[in-house]
């Protein structure tokens, strides 16, 4: 399962359309950082609404891709 990092200008609708899928999320401590564990779909209902968010390693700590989203 992938591990993201919602970006600051997205969080609020990312995080709302995270939920609104009815799938799990799962915060990875410090709830500060923005670090989640979600399911493919999640992932490709944020590309869907090009939220922006980056792919980290399954630690959790490094990027590994980038989906910024548009300013």
């Amino acid at each position: 399962m992938p591990v993201i990092l919602l970006l600051p200008e997205t969080v609020n609708k990312a995080w709302r359309a995270l939920i609104e899928t009815g799938e799990p999320v799962h915060r990875i401590p410090p709830v500060t950082e923005r670090r989640y564990v979600i399911s493919y779909s999640q992932l490709a209902r944020l590309q869907q609404l090009c939220l922006g968010y980056e792919i980290l390693d399954e630690q959790g700590e490094v990027p590994i891709a980038s989906n910024r989203s548009p300013v």
